[in-house]
């Protein structure tokens, strides 16, 4: 029969001699760890030990696990015509701290950058096919792009790049075509 701690403390004390009962009661007492514990007999809230959105997770947290994770640092998105910062890959990645793929073709494509995307957002973007790859922000959502080289478009030739970054609700963006 299941006891409390003092009672088996009592039984086992030096030059105590316990009875069968007494050490029947000390197994019963515990969980077998073949045994599983029923969740109304466990005398803790789990439901605030996990946050399945991880939105708690400072930058640092994020990188951490991405790392531990394997998570590839580089992703590509097919684009014909639009996109925006908000845009996954075939594989369910978001594009923020990645080196972004554009793979355009000789299409012209626009990339908008949103205010619903991450508050810390930041891609290398490698443009991969001849046509041209615009950055714009979304209207009226109080953003703002900063051009940091007089330019919102990589227009050079396969394999130009741009960094953008998003600092409260500021973009800047750095182009550089080859």
């Amino acid at each position: 029969m299941k006891r409390e701690l003092n009672y088996l403390k009592e039984k086992f004390e030096t030059n105590d001699v316990p009875l069968q009962e007494d050490f029947s009661d000390w197994m019963d007492s515990y969980w077998h760890k073949d045994e599983k514990i029923p969740m109304d007999s466990l005398n803790v809230d789990v439901s605030t030990k996990a946050d399945k959105t991880a939105g708690n997770l400072s930058s640092e947290n994020i990188t951490s696990w991405k790392t531990k994770l394997n998570e590839p640092s580089l992703i590509t998105i097919p684009v014909s015509s639009s996109t925006n910062t908000n845009a996954i890959d075939s594989n369910g990645r978001r594009m923020s701290g990645k080196t972004v793929l554009i793979s355009n073709g000789s299409n012209n494509v626009t990339i908008e950058c949103r205010a619903d995307s991450e508050a810390d957002f930041n891609a290398a973007f490698v443009k991969l096919g001849s046509g041209t790859v615009t950055f714009n922000v979304t209207a009226g959502a109080g953003l703002t792009l900063t051009d940091i080289d007089k330019t919102f478009v990589l227009n050079g030739l396969a394999g130009s790049t741009a960094s953008l970054v998003r600092s409260e609700n500021t973009y800047f963006l750095r182009i550089y075509n080859a």
